[in-house]
């Protein structure tokens, strides 16, 4: 290769002049050398910052020669490159392509990070740090007479947004930590066992015993009050709270899990924050000590005819739309409160912002699917069909009577001007 690059030369006497500082050692001194013996002409002077060698008549190596002509061969290219001017149109086009490359964020994933300020949200907040500021209260308080803590309840249909309360509890007031020998916190997620013997080991495991399932049921709840006064905790709170079983004077099982969540606040105690649905608000209120020390959290539905509600549901909605941009899910922010689009909204998801989420969530899917730039109206139309009237939220889709009666409106007006 050496020999057809040299032979592309014109004439012997090519003059080469290259810097001898970018050199390899060994090659530097091999040039210096050549020029020396051949005659090859050198500054007197040179400065270290632009050392350099001129040499004739082919004094150079083959491998010098090659070095020498791929850096002219790269000056040329830059040179070429620099003089071009791309349309702004292809820079924008391969700006676009880049972006396709990236992977995409996951919609069910980049829903749940997302959090929007409610006034319900706020309120169940503050109830649960009412209940904290009392634990902590009663803990430097020497008096002998024992307290008794408070309860928080919240219950709501599935998917109103409860466990996001929870979760953004965790996230605002004890930074994420759910190391419970550091908060004092135990969030415990309650599985479909609910007789004692499997409701202890679960709140055990919560509490961060090492042997949750050791002994028996006596064995565990002496653990249990011994790791509550060790630590001591200041919270626990309960999630799928309908997994328990109605208290009932023939079920003595049930009536011993309910006796021991009862004995966490009398006690212990130890304030307990009990979340579920409304199948669970029936389970819990069966307990009548439970209810009387109870500090409920009402998550009722919002309706667009109260102008508080109203003006909740333009902000959640408006802000939903600017989340599915901010969070890399579409290029274009989504507009929920254009026309008739927040009243089908509300209505699909019966007036509760976590159903409104849903919805938008499985609109998400259809519009990615459609390679659509954001989430318009035909994708909520079809997420209702989907997701929203299976579920039970609605029996007819809003979006659907909306549709049909602009364009019977559409047509009445096309044959009145005809």
């Amino acid at each position: 290769m050496c020999a057809d690059l040299i032979s592309l030369f014109p004439s012997p006497t090519w003059v080469f002049r290259t810097s001898t500082s970018r050199l390899p050692t060994r090659l530097r001194r091999d040039v210096n050398n050549r020029s020396r013996l051949r005659g090859g002409a050198r500054r007197r002077n040179p400065s270290p910052q632009n050392q350099s060698l001129q040499l004739r008549n082919g004094s150079l190596c083959p491998r010098s020669r090659l070095m020498c002509f791929r850096r002219q061969r790269k000056a040329r290219l830059s040179s070429t490159v620099s003089k071009l001017r791309w349309p702004r149109h292809v820079i924008e086009i391969e700006k676009w392509s880049l972006q396709k490359m990236k992977p995409l964020p996951d919609i069910s994933n980049e829903f749940r990070q997302m959090r929007i300020p409610l006034p319900k949200v706020d309120e169940a907040h503050r109830a649960i740090n009412r209940l904290v500021d009392s634990r902590l209260a009663a803990l430097n308080d020497n008096r002998p007479t024992r307290a008794e803590a408070g309860c928080v309840t919240i219950f709501a249909p599935s998917h109103a947004g409860k466990t996001t309360i929870m979760s953004w509890y965790v996230e605002k007031f004890l930074g994420g930590n759910y190391n419970v020998k550091e908060t004092k916190v135990a969030v415990i997620t309650l599985n479909g066992e609910s007789s004692q013997s499997a409701f202890l080991p679960q709140v055990l495991k919560g509490l961060g015993d090492p042997l949750p399932f050791l002994g028996k049921p006596p064995q565990m709840l002496d653990r249990l009050h011994g790791l509550i006064a060790k630590h001591p905790i200041h919270l626990i709170m309960f999630d799928e709270s309908n997994n328990l079983r109605m208290r009932n004077a023939n079920d003595k099982d049930a009536t011993r899990t309910h006796n021991t969540l009862r004995g966490f606040a009398k006690h212990n105690g130890c304030p307990i924050v009990v979340l579920g649905t409304n199948e669970a608000k029936a389970r819990i209120g069966s307990d009548g000590q439970i209810c009387s020390i109870d500090f409920p959290v009402l998550l009722t539905p919002l309706q667009l005819n109260n102008p508080k509600d109203a003006a909740v549901l333009v902000r959640y909605c408006s802000e939903l739309g600017i989340k599915l941009k901010e969070h890399g899910l579409f290029e274009r922010r989504s507009n929920f409160v254009v026309g008739n689009t927040l009243a089908c909204l509300v209505e699909t998801a019966g007036g509760l912002p976590g159903r409104i989420s849903r919805v938008v969530e499985r609109a998400a899917y259809l519009a990615r699917d459609e390679g659509a730039n954001c989430v318009d109206v035909r994708h909520l139309e079809a997420a209702t069909d989907l997701y929203a009237i299976p579920h039970g939220f609605v029996t007819l889709n809003p979006f659907t009577r909306d549709r049909e009666a602009r364009e019977r409106a559409k047509t009445k007006r096309a044959r009145r001007s005809a």
